[in-house]
């Protein structure tokens, strides 16, 4: 199946190498969560095409088709559309 992208989706990203969930880009926003009780979410970064930038402006990954990759740790996310994970 072929993916594409489309920046005003919710996606889970899943870390490819344990298979869990480690955050959400919703409509292209990076959230990850500020703590473990259950706090909302922060934007970290927002996904501007292929390129991933931080609230500063510095790029801190790239997308290539489904795959995140975050530049400093090299960790790879699978983007999986929101209505696909909860299936």
């Amino acid at each position: 199946m072929t993916f594409t992208y489309q920046p005003d989706r919710d996606y889970l990203l899943v870390d490819l190498a344990s298979g869990r969930t480690a955050g959400k880009l919703l409509r292209g926003e990076l959230h990850i969560a500020a703590g473990c009780d259950s706090e909302d979410p922060r934007t970290y970064a927002q996904l501007l095409g292929g390129t991933l930038r931080s609230t500063l402006g510095d790029e801190v990954g790239q997308r290539e088709g489904d795959i995140l990759t975050l530049r400093r740790t090299g960790i790879k996310l699978r983007l999986v559309p929101v209505e696909v994970a909860c299936d």
